[in-house]
């Protein structure tokens, strides 16, 4: 009987509009994951964005009253010291952003990685290398004081925008990162801001090493793609998942998040029907209003779809987290399969 582990993993973020309160779209519903994980004894891996917490650092510097990046800092260590990990995740658009008028003003030519290939950043390097650089750096002289073993050594790219992806991986294994995790098999996305395509690998094997790009597969790497979870979904599925959130209106955001709705991903009403009722990918997110239902789909297929003992990457944001109920339904049902065990807490870190 094969056995496959679920390994829980959390974009630590707030919307990349720059709008959302971090208490209560941050460090409230990430409380909420750490409580539900720490009485299994489950550990779950935070992708952190530094690029927002260095906005919010500079921001702290001009006015002492504003403590997101103390809020976010505090929490971080809190992680660290609960027998959770934090890996690198970056959100580029925050670089320079400013504050004006109780509003985050980002640049959003640099929404996806590969567009900062034009930047500086000083002794840690120029373009992708850089900026990759000096996020690595800057968790790791946060965390070490706190556990001198920890490394960041896995890294997720934000809104999935890893493409074009030869300079990026390029980078990675220059740094020596071990593990990349922005891949969800088969699925796609094109908008105004962010874009991705990985249609191309959804009969590629649960991992693999990284060649120059995605699809290139490198037995001598030591760079590992390890995708989160997908399943295809077909027109009832679909429908049935689609009904289940309507009929039991789970909120999708935490209480008082303050998400704005501006300078967003521009979709027609068309696209979004086709992209959540007509027959589709979609990825293991434990958030963002997922059914228990859909959940467990999406795990099922996964494991038919495997030989042999595998990992099942499952997302989330601590900023859609609105709702708790059918991700601790989802746990208790891992529970109980024979299939399926989680990582751990007195277990080896997976991402270091």
């Amino acid at each position: 009987m094969s056995v496959h582990k679920l390994i829980l993993t959390s974009d630590y973020e707030i919307y990349g509009n720059g709008s959302g309160d971090v208490n209560n779209c941050l460090i409230k519903p990430t409380e909420e994951l750490l409580s539900i994980c720490d009485t299994r004894n489950i550990r779950m891996c935070f992708f952190v964005d530094v690029c927002e917490i260095w906005a919010f650092e500079a921001l702290e510097k001009q006015n002492p009253n504003f403590n997101h990046a103390s809020l976010i800092k505090n929490q971080l260590i809190k992680i660290i010291q609960s027998g959770h990990d934090i890996q690198l995740h970056l959100h580029p658009q925050w670089i320079g952003a400013k504050y004006v008028e109780q509003k985050w003003n980002l640049n959003y030519q640099y929404w996806r990685l590969a567009e900062t290939a034009s930047l500086d950043f000083g002794e840690f390097g120029k373009g992708v290398l850089g900026l990759l650089n000096k996020g690595k750096t800057w968790l790791e002289n946060l965390i070490m004081p706190i556990d001198s073993k920890y490394l960041c050594k896995s890294f997720r790219a934000g809104a999935w925008c890893i493409q074009p992806e030869e300079d990026i991986i390029e980078s990675l294994k220059r740094l020596e990162f071990k593990k990349e995790s922005s891949v969800a098999k088969g699925l796609k996305f094109e908008g105004r801001l962010t874009y991705y395509d990985f249609t191309s690998l959804k009969d590629y094997p649960n991992q693999w090493p990284l060649g120059l790009n995605l699809r290139a597969i490198d037995s001598q790497s030591g760079l590992l793609e390890i995708p989160i979870a997908s399943a295809k979904a077909g027109l009832f599925d679909q429908l049935k998942f689609a009904y289940l959130k309507r009929k039991r209106k789970h909120p999708v955001y935490p209480n008082n998040s303050e998400v704005r709705f501006y300078q967003k991903e521009s979709s027609s009403q068309l696209e979004k029907i086709k992209r959540h009722l007509f027959p589709g990918y979609r990825m293991l997110d434990f958030a963002s209003g997922s059914t228990f239902e859909e959940l467990k789909f999406i795990t099922e297929y996964h494991i038919k779809k495997q030989s042999e003992n595998s990992n099942i990457i499952a997302i989330s944001h601590p900023k859609n987290f609105g709702v708790k109920i059918e991700f601790e339904n989802y746990l208790n049902w891992c529970d109980k399969n024979d299939n399926i065990t989680f990582e751990y807490k007195n277990e080896p870190y997976f991402w270091r």
